[in-house]
């Protein structure tokens, strides 16, 4: 019976430590991803969609049409580019003012690979 106690004891004690750990490891205020998805990611998304809805179109367009398609991406890439580059408060989020950065970055990157 005390053997019992004892269990059920050390059993409570490690679920209250586990829920403290939880607790602790909830670095990030809710509203940091809000509006880390909606300023930065959500762009990037609709970019990356219509990225790939072009490539789909690919192989049926002529040439003059690739090089519209191009031109349309650009923009489009220059679009989400100033989009990125706003200023997001994200003042206790440093993992995310870090993604923020390099998804600005891969932008770059593609505006760049572009432009040759």
């Amino acid at each position: 019976m005390e053997a019992e106690r004892a269990a059920a004891l050390e059993a409570q004690q490690q679920e209250a430590m586990r829920d403290q750990q939880l607790k602790a490891q909830k670095l990030y205020n809710e509203q940091d991803f809000i509006r880390f998805y909606y300023s930065v990611y959500a762009p990037l998304l609709h970019f990356r969609q219509t990225h790939f809805d072009e490539m789909a179109k690919w192989n049926a367009m002529d040439k003059k049409e690739q090089a519209e398609s191009l031109k349309y991406l650009t923009k489009k890439a220059e679009e989400t580019l100033k989009a990125l580059e706003k200023n997001v408060p994200l003042p206790t989020s440093p993992l995310l003012v870090q993604a923020h950065s390099n998804f600005a970055n891969s932008v770059r990157a593609y505006l760049d690979s572009m432009e040759q």
